[in-house]
């Protein structure tokens, strides 16, 4: 029992950890794309595309790509700060995203052959995955609408 506390805290410590490092590096990189010198480079037309494609996906793009864990977080993080994605949609995507990432690495990444063993896990697991993002589209609609109000 007391394994499992200690593997909930290390799991809480990480994914807390890991989320406030990558707001942190959104908002340093978020400040330095206004210079001019980035400026210069996001004036491109296939840049201004891409720019607007993350800007329409918002939080479905930032949630499945934080939520795979073979893509680099730092790519990421530092493609929505230079987008100018906005921080509320990039913070609820990347949580949840997130959270969704470090539970497939610790809980599928214990025994995987207990999981392909016990199909009755995988179910739990793509529910929990389902979850996170209903939970995050509905987080980030509250937090644009109450900003849209004010």
């Amino acid at each position: 029992m007391l394994l499992y506390l200690e593997c909930g805290w290390v799991f809480l410590v990480s994914w807390v950890g890991s989320s406030v490092a990558s707001v942190a590096l959104y908002l340093v990189v978020n400040k330095f794309s206004k210079w001019k010198y980035f400026e210069k480079y996001q004036d491109k037309n296939k840049i201004k595309k891409v720019i607007e494609w993350i800007k329409k996906q918002g939080f479905n793009s930032i949630f499945i790509s934080y939520a795979c864990p073979f893509i680099p977080d730092f790519l990421i993080t530092v493609g929505s700060g230079f987008t100018g994605l906005d921080l509320k949609t990039f913070v609820s995507g990347m949580v949840c995203g997130k959270f969704v990432m470090f539970l497939l690495i610790s809980y599928v990444g214990e025994d995987i052959n207990h999981i392909f063993s016990h199909p009755m896990k995988i179910v739990v697991f793509s529910c929990a995955i389902l979850i996170s993002w209903i939970i995050g589209q509905r987080i980030n609609n509250k937090i644009h609408k109450s900003g849209s109000n004010k």
